[in-house]
């Protein structure tokens, strides 16, 4: 038997950088971005983990994590177990196979979401019910013609993702309509931006405040994570799959000033730099990190828990640090020796 391919799921962007790649588009096609404006659509995004469910053009149908494919003997919080049942099987193998492909030679498709509930996260309301899974997305996966790239992303319409709903199962879509998360139009222009940030932060605090896909599906109130956002309409065909994802303050990874920021945040110091960018919900997230691998909670992991903050932060943040003037040397040293230290206090 081949290995089993593993699609991971592409990382949402802030807002800040989908701000910086319009501009780009829009400087490259000679246009102003003054007179753009694009269609974004929202869903809730969930707190808890990253998995998907493939099917591949040889029959083979699997699960998978943020990181790895995903068997009985190796799963993350229970999710191969769920999704290998037969019964799932059964369901989102057929429904994957009428998603429509519009003549592309397809190698596999996709369907991501989040799987959560009692047990994999905390402080939230839907951390109260019983497992579940949450599909937001779906992908088919090409052979690419480009060099050095194995596959290309084809994103269907996710609108599709309401036929998965089935609460025998325990398959509830994030998109369906009655959420109350309206699409959102925004001017790229410097003086609609700010009204825009001030709209996405307004949404945002709603969610945290009360999820509406936990009071939709379980009846139950408390606190939300935030929203993700998507563009939708004939815009993508010029500025591609964008998406962002806006956190309350809660679970924001950063510290920052507002919650939808369109331009970096100014730090003075490496010192203000670490702050703003080792936060403790960061570095929580690198506890995730280990449990998902099947590591130890123990002094063996100390190293594979500072590697994967430090390349989180500088994933997530280097536009902070070259708009600053800073560099990854000036303060690779310091980000270190908090993550470590952090690590000693929980585990230790």
């Amino acid at each position: 038997m081949n290995k089993l391919k593993f699609y991971p799921f592409p990382s949402i962007e802030q807002f800040r950088q989908v701000v910086s790649s319009v501009k780009r588009s829009d400087d490259y096609n000679n246009k102003d971005s003054d007179n753009t404006t694009l269609t974004f659509q929202g869903t809730v995004k969930l707190h808890g983990t990253n998995a998907g469910i493939v099917l591949d053009d040889q029959g083979n149908y699997y699960a998978q994590s943020r990181n790895n494919v995903l068997s009985i003997d190796k799963d993350n919080a229970g999710f191969a177990a769920y999704a290998l049942q037969p019964k799932v099987k059964s369901f989102i193998d057929t429904l994957l196979t009428f998603i429509p492909v519009n003549g592309l030679d397809v190698k596999a498709v996709v369907v991501y979401g989040e799987w959560a509930g009692q047990g994999i996260q905390k402080g939230v309301a839907i951390s109260e019910v019983d497992k579940f899974f949450a599909p937001f997305s779906i992908c088919l996966y090409t052979k690419s013609e480009k060099e050095g790239v194995d596959y290309d992303r084809h994103f269907v319409d996710i609108s599709y993702l309401d036929d998965f709903y089935n609460e025998d199962l325990r398959i509830f879509p994030v998109t369906m309509r009655n959420l109350g998360i309206e699409n959102i139009e925004i001017n790229f222009s410097e003086l609609n931006l700010a009204n825009a940030s001030n709209v996405l932060a307004e949404k945002t605090l709603s969610v945290e405040e009360c999820d509406p896909f936990a009071k939709f599906y379980f009846g139950i109130e408390g606190l939300g994570e935030g929203v993700v956002w998507r563009l939708v309409g004939d815009s993508v065909k010029t500025y591609g799959d964008l998406a962002f994802k806006v956190k309350g303050e809660k679970h924001s990874i950063s510290k920052v000033k507002t919650i939808a920021p369109v331009n970096v945040e100014r730090v003075e110091k490496i010192t203000e730099f670490v702050e703003y960018s080792c936060t403790e919900n960061r570095l929580n997230q690198g506890l995730d990190y280990l449990k998902e691998q099947g590591l130890p909670l123990d002094p063996t992991s100390t190293g594979d828990f500072i590697r994967w903050v430090m390349n989180d932060i500088l994933k997530e943040e280097s536009d902070v640090l070259l708009e600053n003037g800073l560099t990854w040397k000036n303060v690779q040293g310091m980000l270190a020796k908090k993550a470590q230290s952090f690590y000693k206090e929980k585990i230790f």
